[in-house]
């Protein structure tokens, strides 16, 4: 399965963007076609920007948040 993470922002919500970031945003939005046409199984990770915060406890490096050691994932993966 291809796991690509889009690092907090969803390509496919930013239609409207304006230069440079458009031009990146075209360019994810044009992998992401190309793959969905190929048929490889993938799965979209796209952590918005406060993924960071809620997730930093899992490295068990920031003591006001100590490791659980367990991710939840609500679904099966397969996109809609």
């Amino acid at each position: 399965r291809f796991l690509p993470s889009e690092y907090g922002v969803d390509p496919d919500f930013m239609e409207h963007s304006i230069a440079p970031g458009s031009v990146l945003f075209e360019q994810k939005r044009s992998v992401r076609r190309a793959v969905e046409e190929s048929g490889i199984p993938h799965t979209y990770v796209v952590p918005h920007c406060l993924a960071g915060y809620f997730l930093s406890g899992l490295d068990n490096y920031v003591w006001f948040w100590p490791s659980e050691a367990k991710v939840w994932i609500y679904g099966d993966g397969n996109h809609k």
